[in-house]
């Protein structure tokens, strides 16, 4: 030991104090160096400049050398790496990237780069950057990857014999763990009994509950939370890649759209007091309103540019073509017939006569051999063989009401379904949905399935989908402001 630290009352005290450790360390043949110790001395709240000595040399005070410390380095490190970052002609996007891999794990000290770069307000919460939610960031916080990382250490002492080690923070992930054996399984969703029920680790414990803070500190805000209410939307979770393709000011626009802190008239209304009307009419400006309900928009024809995206057409298209494209059917019973089945697409795999009609370039009419009807669904999905027919509407609501939407084009096609039945046809009615945000609904993802699109098929359909209501919905931000 070559550290000691004294603190006294008095300044008598401490000087009885110093003589007598002088004493009796110079009697163990050692010898205290008052350059390279420090001295504080408060009186009444307020520093002092009282020196203190040891022997004829004195004790140099914090405030003339301050003592230095390996945070206090570390912080100007990083600080010093951020703007050398920052100064690079490197993109936005990249100097992100650098920052998440090449300084996070020594970062100590934020200022705000990792907004800047991105194009964001500095006024996002760090759970649209750390949050699993809805929009899932390829970021990492570091306050749960360094609790992690201590948890791992903790478990690796859990055999020593010192008690103290055998007991440390891990205790209350440990103990979810065990209310969670109490509990039971719980399922979630549609999905079978039994499945998921692998037990969690302790560090995965770790992030759950990092996560669960995150949720209840969401909970509480009105604006940028309002994505714990959305039902029936599945997450939108974006890679490096990914956002490494997007445009800067595409990766700037869905980040601020799904939190709600576009620089929309009602939002810099709170936050410089401008003007939180409409340019197009006298109704308050929300993102919700120029995305959704501005009434002067949808009569210039503004909101159906991203209902009319040819996407999901040209998705169903493709599959319907590479359907019939397959060798016929072997009858019931023969040796292929397993093989076939497997080689094919659900539904569209028991035939090969599948029609498709859109209502895109040309108004959409009803075949008369299915039923006779005004009605116009967007798509319609038919085959012969099997009298069995898809009507499909698609729907780019606000994600906060995708449910309502669900149920309102199911009401809305209901008598037709029971018309066409009596035509002695089978009738399927799945609306889709797609917010306005580009999150795909969960109705959306099981007709896509339903259709025999799996794995990385399946995932590029829904990301197409996405991307083509979120630049929709981005260029009609753009311009908001245009009357014509």
């Amino acid at each position: 030991m070559d550290d000691l630290t004294t603190l006294t009352m008095t300044k008598v005290c401490t000087a009885q104090l110093l003589r007598k450790l002088q004493e009796n360390i110079e009697r163990a043949c050692m010898k205290i160096k008052p350059r390279k110790s420090r001295s504080i001395s408060i009186i009444k709240g307020k520093l002092s400049d009282h020196r203190f000595h040891i022997g004829e040399e004195s004790i140099p005070t914090v405030s003339e050398k301050p003592v230095k410390s390996l945070v206090e380095h570390l912080r100007k490190e990083v600080a010093s790496g951020l703007e050398n970052i920052d100064r690079t002609l490197l993109p936005g996007k990249l100097k992100f990237w650098c920052m998440q891999y090449g300084l996070l794990p020594r970062l100590l000290y934020w200022k705000g780069y990792e907004r800047k770069w991105l194009g964001l307000p500095r006024c996002l919460s760090s759970i649209g950057f750390y949050g699993k939610g809805m929009l899932h960031l390829p970021i990492s916080s570091l306050v749960e990857d360094y609790k992690c990382a201590k948890v791992r250490l903790e478990l690796m002492l859990l055999d020593l014999s010192d008690p103290f080690v055998a007991h440390l923070g891990h205790r209350q992930a440990k103990a979810a763990l065990r209310h969670k054996d109490i509990v039971g399984q719980v399922q979630e969703g549609s999905s079978g009994l039994g499945l998921g029920a692998s037990t969690p680790m302790v560090v995965q414990e770790v992030r759950r509950e990092e996560e669960a803070r995150r949720c209840a500190q969401a909970v509480a805000q009105a604006k940028q939370g309002q994505w714990m209410a959305w039902e029936g939307v599945k997450k939108l979770k974006i890679s490096w890649k990914e956002l490494w393709e997007m445009e800067t000011f595409r990766a700037s626009f869905t980040i601020r759209a799904a939190y709600d802190v576009l620089p929309s008239p009602t939002n810099l209304s709170q936050w410089y007091a401008e003007d939180p009307t409409c340019p197009l009419c006298p109704s308050l400006a929300t993102l919700k309103h120029i995305l959704v309900g501005c009434k002067t928009s949808l009569t210039q024809g503004h909101n159906t540019l991203r209902h009319n995206q040819k996407c999901l057409a040209a998705v169903l298209e493709s599959r319907r073509t590479g359907v019939n494209a397959l060798p016929p059917r072997h009858p019931s019973g023969s040796q292929h017939h397993l093989f076939i089945i497997r080689s094919d697409s659900r539904q569209l795999g028991r035939a090969r006569d599948w029609k498709l009609l859109a209502d895109l370039n040309k108004k959409l009419c009803f075949p008369v051999e299915i039923a006779a009807t005004n009605l116009r669904p967007d798509l319609l999905l038919w085959s012969a063989s099997l009298k069995l027919v898809y009507i499909i509407e698609l729907t780019v609501p606000w994600e906060g009401a995708v449910e309502e939407a669900y149920e309102r084009k199911r009401l809305r096609y209901a008598e037709l379904a029971t018309d066409v039945q009596q035509q002695g046809w089978n009738v399927k009615v799945p609306p889709v949905e797609v917010g306005y945000r580009g999150f795909i609904a969960t109705s959306t993802s099981r007709l896509l399935r339903e259709m025999g699109m799996r794995g990385k098929f399946h995932r590029q359909a829904v990301k197409d989908l996405s991307v083509a209501v979120e630049k929709g919905s981005q260029w009609l931000w753009v311009k908001k402001k245009d009357s014509a």
